[in-house]
């Protein structure tokens, strides 16, 4: 070899080292520049958001700059191991509701997920994720941190109720983000003078569609309680949060205080399948089940006569088998989501009987009855022919 070519094969292997420590310095060691600018903007938040939001945090606020390496090995493996097997039965049910694809890891999704936070506020600290927060964009990184800031002085001020179910779950969140979104959008309107554009109208997958209700329609949501009441009414709802996303999609059943209906369901604990998890869905859910086939118009107006549902997973060996208990407003809104639902089977498998269909690796059974819609779905036909008779007679 020659003497040229070692020294400029010296040269490249010397220049690949340096960009690979410029890369690690800036990805994995924080420079001061970057948190003291953090810390700057974080102070600027916490000096104005009282004029914005007419509430402040009442405990001093920290930044903690992290990675998302530090993210998957502090958060979301600690949560992945600790939720395993609630993590199988969600898989479990979005993919029989076709709202996850066959081959989907939930874990690893939830996992990717964790590791896609660019901020998140725990206890009285703001974490930031250095691969994605820039300081440098002061427009975006006063957005954020007057953001997560919105979150610490719900804390401080507000003993807002949990809900026990994914529905409720769901309308508490679309309140707590609506309120933090509006402010900081409001927050860099006061402290620049200009408006964030909106981008409530992107289309996700369904997955991300139920994950990201909240951010989506929590924002109307609020905007409606301002017009109502102003702030004072806002601090009011995250006292008194909606109890369902019904309530979240349509905000005068918040107002009106409409509730629901609990279903009864029958048990299908026989042949020894084992009963491992029962929920309420909701309305959004049942809205983001048909949008995986039809228009989102089409599939607001069948889901929007819910009246209250329960959702109950059996497990046996391999097998899996939900029964799905929804409740309508009126007969003509049942019939309504059983034509919207029956479209979505059409296009995923095929009819076997009038009420039984067979979408690849599963059978999906839906029974309409006055103002009560069942849908059973199993990957193992005699778990469905066995139910039909309780499900038929309701007991």
């Amino acid at each position: 070899m020659g003497k040229k070519i070692r020294i400029l094969l010296f040269f490249l292997a010397t220049l690949a080292v340096s960009a690979s420590l410029v890369t690690y310095f800036l990805t994995k060691s924080p420079d001061r520049n970057y948190c003291k600018l953090a810390q700057k903007e974080l102070e600027i938040v916490l000096e104005e958001i009282e004029s914005v939001r007419g509430l402040s945090p009442q405990t001093s606020v920290e930044i903690e700059v992290v990675t998302r390496s530090w993210i998957e090995k502090n958060w979301a493996l600690p949560f992945a191991n600790s939720q395993r097997e609630e993590i199988f039965y969600e898989e479990t049910i979005y993919k029989a509701l076709f709202l996850l694809p066959q081959n989907a890891n939930l874990t690893q999704i939830k996992i990717d997920q964790f590791k896609a936070t660019m901020a998140a506020a725990v206890g009285d600290k703001i974490f930031i994720t250095r691969e994605f927060f820039d300081p440098y964009d002061e427009v975006k990184a006063l957005e954020i941190l007057s953001h997560e800031t919105t979150h610490i002085i719900q804390r401080h001020h507000f003993s807002i109720p949990e809900r026990a179910t994914h529905d409720g779950r769901q309308a508490r969140s679309a309140l707590i983000e609506g309120d933090a979104l509006i402010t900081a959008e409001n927050f860099i309107l006061y402290h620049f003078g200009i408006k964030l554009q909106d981008s409530s109208n992107i289309s996700y997958s369904p997955i991300e569609e139920i994950w990201l209700f909240p951010y989506k329609y929590g924002k109307s949501f609020v905007k409606n309680l301002l017009e109502v009441g102003g702030w004072e009414k806002v601090n009011f709802a995250l006292e008194n949060p909606p109890n369902t996303t019904e309530q979240i999609l349509h905000p005068e059943k918040y107002f009106t205080c409409e509730g629901f209906v609990v279903p009864s369901a029958p048990s299908l604990e026989e042949g020894g399948w084992k009963r491992v998890k029962s929920d309420r869905l909701g309305e959004h859910v049942i809205l983001t089940v048909l949008s995986t086939s039809l228009p989102e118009n089409e599939a607001g107006e069948a889901a929007e006569g819910w009246n209250g549902d329960n959702l109950t997973l059996y497990i046996k060996d391999d097998g899996f088998l939900l029964e799905w208990i929804i409740l309508w407003d009126t007969k003509l809104d049942a019939l309504q989501f059983e034509e919207a639902f029956l479209k979505v089977l059409e296009k995923r498998g095929e009819r076997i009987t009038p009420e039984l269909w067979r979408c690849n690796d599963r059978y999906v059974f839906l029974y309409v009855k006055e103002e009560r819609a069942a849908v059973l779905i199993s990957n193992d036909f005699e778990a469905i022919n066995n139910s039909l008779v309780f499900i038929r007679t309701g007991s």
